[in-house]
């Protein structure tokens, strides 16, 4: 039986505990009860994030940093304390219900060992409160999202994939197969090529950039960093030294074990691609269908 401050936690409930949950359960226990184990003196982050940005990979990035806390999705269907494998349980879920700030601050930012310096998790639009607005377009947000606001210091990570056609197709393919990411070789695959209306395609662009605004007008005040999955994919080196520097960690090498999902030219994704094209050639989105991003941007 772990104790953690108030809450008991036991590896007897009748739940099918993962050595990873258990693993970190410990060590929650650990560094918060014995005193001059772990420290408090960190940097408090998260990586803020739509669907299909590339979350996963900048996550992994962190990961792979040794002054670095880098959890995954907290506030998820799941509890994902590492690279995949997720919690789901009962006490756990019951306190995060309860009060998914107080939740954050005892199973993320926790006393951690002294050579970590910074310390944050990935968080959805969706799981920080941001809801669609009535007309459609824009956020409104509520929830979690004001506690955090209120953390003195706290850095905001905003991820943002520039190229919203290839996010729509993302989201379509991961809605169809189920799958996220690609943790093995063995799980690229190309499907069929999707077909796309030129109304969801302008709906979703113009909803992207009315989130982005919004994003950008919330964290006007605070410690906020914007980074673009395209740019990580093409110098990730670059990206991940700005990001170091902007957490106050040392700049280094970073690495991760995540693979591309789709091989495919953007062109042979769509089957309406040349009348997509076409229609929004003269528009400010142009851009997304030229063939001069088909080489380094992937899913």
């Amino acid at each position: 039986m772990f104790v953690f401050r108030n809450q008991v936690v036991s590896p007897k409930e009748k739940v099918k505990p993962n050595i990873l949950h258990l693993a970190h359960i410990a060590r929650v226990a650990a560094y918060s009860n014995i005193p001059g184990l772990g420290h408090c003196d960190f940097g408090r982050f998260v990586v803020l994030s739509q669907p299909r940005s590339g979350s996963n990979l900048i996550v992994r990035l962190l990961q792979s940093h040794p002054n670095i806390d880098c959890f995954g999705e907290v506030l998820g269907d799941r509890i994902y304390w590492s690279k995949r494998v997720g919690s789901q349980h009962p006490a756990l879920y019951a306190m995060r219900g309860h009060d998914p700030a107080g939740f954050v601050e005892r199973h993320v930012w926790y006393p951690h060992p002294r050579a970590i310096r910074a310390v944050g998790f990935k968080l959805l639009y969706s799981q920080a409160g941001f809801r669609p607005a009535s007309d459609g377009r824009g956020l409104v947000s509520e929830g979690i999202v004001e506690r955090l606001l209120a953390l003195p210091g706290l850095s905001v990570i905003n991820l943002v994939r520039r190229n919203s056609l290839r996010k729509l197709l993302s989201l379509k393919k991961s809605r169809i197969t189920g799958q996220d990411i690609a943790l093995k070789k063995e799980d690229w695959r190309d499907d069929p090529p999707a077909h796309l209306t030129i109304g969801e395609c302008e709906a979703f662009f113009r909803q992207q950039e009315a989130h982005a605004i919004f994003i950008r007008q919330k964290f006007l005040a605070s410690r906020f960093m914007e980074i673009f999955y395209e740019d990580t994919l093409r110098d990730r080196q670059a990206e991940t030294d700005r990001i170091c520097g902007f957490l106050g960690v040392p700049k280094m090498r970073l690495v991760v074990g995540t693979h591309r999902q789709s091989h495919m030219p953007l062109m042979q994704r769509v089957l309406n691609f040349d009348e997509l094209s076409q229609h929004f050639k003269e528009t400010r989105w142009s851009h997304f269908f030229t063939e001069a991003q088909e080489a380094e941007l992937i899913d």
